[in-house]
């Protein structure tokens, strides 16, 4: 409190100083293309005569501060474009206005206006070169030229960036390397609210491109930026009125291969308009849409068995998704030459449908299972924010609000497990009797001749008539995450010599973060008859209902699956036929099923009774409070050097609280249990440094160092733990330190009209305090802790979180090459490539801990002490090679885009028998799309093919090689017609 109060005193005291500086004004103006009007964002504006300047914002604006008063000769320089020159008068404590237009100049002597694509490649490059730091851009040209299914996508076409999916679609983004949960997204600056249940991440697929002005994707953070972006941060620029009004339309039908349906739709209406003198400017977009998102997998599952690794279980999933998404942007902003107020305010839900159907083979336990799954989830986010830039004399202040809100509930999970035991052929082993034959594309050569568990499917005895209904559940959760945030900052730039220059911006940042979950889990054993007078029960309220015939009496506690069986179901398009699904439920008799049965917390009465165990122990409830300040200088030696130190102060305290279970196995109320509210605090100042060294004209060189943190997700520091029966307890980690990172940057571009820009980069991270769960095996009473409950005791086991005392080294190189290949002969020259490719390796040393067993005299085993098995492997989520290939063609009003997408092999399941590990496979996705200009003004049709390869994402145990998950999407295509006034 004492910090923060000094601050807030410095920041007044500095307000209060006299800052209107005597004899100098400032020069103002917006850079345009001469042929369409547009903003050409990222513009260097100059005056070589004393050495200052200013680059444009993304609507091409720019202002220079402190120019002595006099007449100046005033240059514009863009990538791509012809050199501007304007002469301009400074008088003291005024605003000079100066506006510049420029032309697109292809060959000495020729004029021509840009093509769609290479606008948005022009857009882009000067975006990266304008700024001092190493940033990747999208640019509004490219996003609103051929859009994107989602952000997320767009996102994913830049190097260094992996995506990760669901059913086919990008949701969220892997930064060189790192985690989603590492990375930071926002809107406009202000942090979206996290979407996951669990950890830190947002989703990105709820951002609609039609409402971006531009992307921003920054890998060295500033001063000036929040520091919890290990990987780096994604902000989603929003578009703002022009000068002209606008009007924008878009029909879209689509086509899902997967389900062969038409069924898919967006709708997206747009529009702008400046009023009052085009000083106020109002921009709304609404966009509606329908996907289907399905997808088929198989999975399996595997086991140590004689020190090699062997399939134990195989299970095949069919799941139809369907994707609801709803979303709304309001853009208001007031503009002076000195003062601009913006307000925004960006609304999107997503409800997702969901149908599972799985079969699912155990042939350890002789079981073979069948299940049908109805869920439902609605995932919404809102963001706004109001926004003030003020110029005081030399200084610029900007001060804003905001509010992040996150909702992600899950309303209704209505489950019904059918099983058949005794499911297998007598003489069923895992030694490979047979030849896979038509599964090929599934085998696998594994080891010591194991079965591959496709075959399991060959063993399987597949009796209907001995499957019975085993568990019916419903389950409901709601993850809800509220964040208020206010700032301050100031930017003072001095005019010292027309040889050295000096700008300091300093400010802070305060936010409040409530978050809160909720699950509740109901259930309802069929096979398991605690009572004859519950048994009674149920028999007497479903007497006459479809779901007792067969039934025989209260003494039979086999509850049917015949009546629920779908005789309906096709299974042949089931993984492109390599394998089919069969005596699968109804899902409409599941769903009115399960709906119908009461809820009740009794175990011993009619009804799906609340399991106390699953839903109390998950539940939680806190905040965050956050602080932080800044100073970051900005020196400039003429036109050649530029060094931007500054450090960071952040203070974080947290609250939450959360449910340790004190009984075993209770499921009735009352369920015993404390509710521990913990608290923590930590803070750190963290020093950064950038610099930029422009070695001539058409070479720059930038470099950074930088300290970054990821705090700890949610659901690892709540202070919770869960008993397991009979003397073993998980437990989550209040005291887990964030994670810290030392980042190292340097990128060096080369840019000119043939050229294009082409970048090599290298970075490196030494990042410690990664959060691992680890296994304790209590073998002494030495190792009982004092805060463990009593009923953990020797010959039980501990799981939990702790800090990894091992650092992290992750270091990369980036290639990038954008260009426009107006130099190629006749037709050619209207290609445009975009290329680039990252590679990635990183280690860690796992302190994995091992049990050690003994042979009981029976012929067992028995767990009688644990030994450290450190192993080193890379993160996480890392791939070891990226490569995104984008060549786009113009040709008067006719466009064509097709691109690749390859990554190769990533870990993603650590675990300390080596043999258990799980890699994915490479994979590459070919997507095409297509726009062309129809003879009426303004309108335009257009179409968008993805995964046109049909590629299958792959998983592959590490001990067989043989796959733990393959999911199949298939081809989606869409076609639609946009107008555009």
């Amino acid at each position: 409190m004492v910090r923060c109060k000094l601050y807030v005193f410095l920041l007044l005291l500095f307000v209060a100083t006299p800052i209107f500086a005597q004899g100098t004004g400032k020069i103002a103006g917006k850079i345009t293309d001469v042929a369409t009007g547009n903003p050409l964002p990222g513009a260097n504006v100059f005056i070589e005569s004393i050495g200052m300047g200013a680059s444009t914002d993304i609507d091409g604006d720019y202002i220079i501060v402190g120019v002595p008063v006099g007449r100046y000769e005033i240059t514009c320089n863009y990538l791509g474009y012809e050199e501007v020159r304007d002469s301009v008068t400074v008088v003291a404590g005024q605003l000079a206005r100066k506006s510049l237009a420029s032309r697109v100049t292809y060959i000495e002597g020729e004029t021509e206006v840009a093509t769609a694509q290479a606008v948005g490649n022009f857009e882009a490059m000067n975006q990266q070169i304008s700024s001092n730091t190493i940033t990747s851009v999208v640019s509004a040209s490219k996003i609103q030229e051929l859009p994107e299914s989602n952000a997320a996508e767009a996102v994913g076409r830049l190097p260094g960036v992996a995506l990760e999916r669901q059913g086919g679609e990008g949701n969220k983004v892997v930064i060189r390397g790192l985690s989603p949960e590492f990375n930071k997204i926002q809107v406009e600056g202000v942090s979206m609210a996290s979407t996951d249940g669990g950890d830190r991440s947002t989703d990105l697929s709820m951002i609609s491109p039609y409402m971006l002005a531009g992307i921003e994707v920054s890998k060295a953070a500033r001063a000036d930026q929040e520091a919890d972006q290990i990987g780096g941060s994604v902000n989603f620029r929003l578009r703002e009125a022009p000068e002209n009004a606008t009007l924008n339309a878009i029909v879209q039908g689509g086509y899902n291969d997967l389900r062969r349906e038409f069924q898919d739709f967006k709708f997206v209406l747009s529009g702008s308009k400046r009023f009052l003198g085009q000083k106020f400017g109002a921009f709304a977009n609404l966009d509606i849409e329908r996907r289907n998102r399905s997808d088929n997998s198989v999975f399996a599952g595997y086991e140590i068995q004689d020190e090699f690794a062997i399939a134990n279980s195989v299970g095949f999933n069919d799941i139809n998704r369907i994707n609801r998404r709803f979303g709304g942007t309001v853009v208001l902003d007031y503009s002076l030459p000195t003062t601009k107020l913006k307000f925004f305010s960006t609304f999107s839900r997503v409800d997702a449908d969901q149908e599972l159907l799985q079969e699912f083979l155990n042939p350890g336990l002789r079981e073979h299972r069948y299940v049908g799954a109805v869920q439902e989830t609605n995932l919404s986010t809102f963001n706004n924010s109001l926004r003030l830039e003020q110029f005081l004399g030399l200084v610029k202040m900007t001060a804003g609000i905001s509010y992040s809100r996150a909702l992600n509930e899950m309303p209704k999970n209505y489950q019904l497990d059918g099983v058949e035991q005794g499911a297998f052929v007598q003489n069923f082993n895992y030694e490979r009797p047979t030849e896979l034959g038509d599964l090929e594309g599934f085998a696998v050569e594994g080891t010591l001749g194991y079965l591959n568990p496709a075959e399991f499917v060959t063993k399987a005895l597949n009796d209907t008539s001995a499957i019975y209904v085993d568990w019916i559940y419903d389950r409901s959760s709601r993850t809800e995450e509220d964040e208020f945030t206010a700032d301050l900052n100031f930017e003072y730039e001095p005019r010292l010599t027309d040889l050295f220059g000096l700008k300091f911006k300093f400010g802070g940042k305060l936010k409040q973060k409530d978050r809160s979950f909720d699950l509740e889990s109901y259930e309802h054993a069929m096979w398991w008859a605690t009572v004859d007078i519950v048994r009674e029960d149920w028999a007497d309220r479903l007497a006459g209902s479809p779901y007792l015939q067969g039934y025989v009496s209260t003494q039979n506690v086999r509850f049917p699956y015949g009546p629920f069986l779908d005789s309906q179901y096709d299974s042949e398009r089931f993984l492109a036929g390599n394998f089919n699904i069969n005596r699968i439920p109804s899902l409409d008799l599941v769903e009115d099923f399960v709906s119908s049965v009461p809820r009740t917390d009794q175990g011993n009465a009619f009804g799906l009774v609340r399991n106390f165990n699953n839903s109390i122990p998950a539940d939680y409830q806190g905040s965050e409070s956050y602080l932080a300040g800044y100073l970051m200088p900005t020196i400039e030696f003429g036109d050649r050097l530029t060094l931007i130190p500054g450090f960071r102060y952040e203070t974080n305290e947290t609250e939450y609280g959360g449910n340790r279970t004190s009984a075993l196995g209770q499921w009735d109320d009352p369920f015993a249990y404390d509710s521990v509210t913990t608290t923590r605090e930590n803070d750190y100042l963290l020093p950064m440094i950038h610099a930029r060294l422009n070695v001539t004209d058409w070479m720059d060189l930038r470099t950074s160092f930088t300290q970054t943190i990821s705090r700890p997700s949610y659901n690892r520091i709540i202070p919770t733990w869960n008993l397991l029966p009979p003397r073993s307890l998980t437990w989550n980690n209040p005291d887990l330190e964030p994670i810290e990172a030392t980042n190292l940057d340097v990128a060096l571009s080369l840019y000119n009209n043939k050229i294009g820009l082409f970048t090599v980069g290298y970075f490196n991270k030494k990042i410690k305090n990664f959060i691992y769960n680890t296994t304790t095996y209590v073998t002494d009473p030495e190792q009982l802790l004092e805060s463990y409950p009593g009923s953990v005791q020797v010959g039980g086991q501990v799981f939990g979180f702790v800090n990894n005392p091992n650092e992290a080294d992750l270091f990369g190189i980036e290639l990038d090459w954008q260009s426009n290949l107006w130099f190629l002969p006749g037709l050619l020259s209207g290609l445009v490539v975009n290329a680039n490719y990252t590679f990635t390796e990183s280690e860690l040393a796992y302190p994995m801990v091992s049990p050690v067993f003994e042979t009981t005299p029976f012929g067992g085993r028995r767990i009688v002490g644990s030994e450290e098995t450190p192993y080193t492997a890379p993160l996480i989520d890392q791939p070891d090679h990226l490569f995104n290939l984008i060549v786009g063609y113009d040709y008067r009003g006719f466009s064509i885009r097709g691109s690749a997408r390859y990554k190769s092999n990533v870990f993603l399941q650590d675990h300390f028998f080596p043999e258990l590990r799980v890699f994915s496979d490479p994979i590459t996705l070919f997507d095409l799309s297509i726009k062309q200009s129809l003879p009426w003004q303004g309108m335009q049709i257009y179409s968008n093919s993805s995964n046109l390869s049909k590629a299958i994402d792959t998983n592959v145990n590490e001990g067989t090689g043989w796959f733990s998950n393959r999911a199949f999407y298939g081809i989606t295509s869409e076609i639609g017609l946009r107008y555009d006034f």
